[in-house]
């Protein structure tokens, strides 16, 4: 058999990178030109247009903070709806919660309506 060189050409080839739907807290994502970590609620995404050059971030270095609970943020959606579940108390408190909330922002946005007038 004889050595022949094989040529591929990958040019005209594309592919689709999507982040898993399915994330734990802390994985990392990096593309060509963006990097992103988990929270446990959202993907936190630096570009380009951060000002960041991506393509010379050290990952050995890299850290991003973590949101504290109620501190920075609400606790995830899918972790309240699931203790709801397991304590009576808590889902009468947060649908409380929402029905206040509802009412509340409605003035809130009759008031910016106003002041933006």
């Amino acid at each position: 058999m004889e050595d022949d060189e094989l040529i591929i050409n990958i040019s005209n080839i594309t592919s689709t990178i999507t982040i898993p739907a399915t994330a734990n807290v802390g994985d990392i994502w990096i593309d060509s030109n963006s990097i992103s970590t988990f929270n446990g609620n959202d993907w936190i995404t630096l570009t380009d247009d951060n000002n960041i050059n991506i393509s010379s971030i050290d990952i050995d270095s890299l850290s991003f903070p973590i949101p504290k609970e109620w501190e920075h943020e609400f606790p995830a959606f899918h972790k309240v709806e699931e203790m709801c579940k397991e304590y009576p108390a808590l889902e009468k408190a947060y649908e409380n919660f929402k029905v206040i909330y509802r009412m509340v922002e409605q003035d809130w946005i009759g008031k910016q309506k106003e002041q933006n007038k």
